[in-house]
């Protein structure tokens, strides 16, 4: 049974130690507090899903807003359309 540091903790999981103390503070992550550190039971890992990649999604994966993509993709085909001729 190895206690785990936030850092430590992080590391295995590919995210941000502040992440993991968020992670704590919302009951998604078993640790118990010794002093000002936190520290993780190893086995609580297995516990804990950590979804996709750390931080924002790409634009592309984001939704339309007032359509402003999709008339730039008009534009960028009127364009290709423009210099094929």
């Amino acid at each position: 049974m190895a206690k785990l540091t936030t850092k430590e903790v992080a590391g295995r999981l590919g995210i941000t130690p502040t992440r993991v103390q968020q992670l704590i503070l919302d009951g998604k992550l078993s640790a118990e507090k010794f002093g000002r550190d936190w520290m993780i039971e190893e086995e609580a890992l297995a516990n804990v899903q950590v979804y996709g990649r750390p931080g924002r999604p790409p634009k592309s994966a984001s939704p339309v807003t007032n359509g402003r993509a999709a008339k730039s993709a008009k534009k960028a085909r009127a364009k290709k359309s423009k210099r094929g001729q």
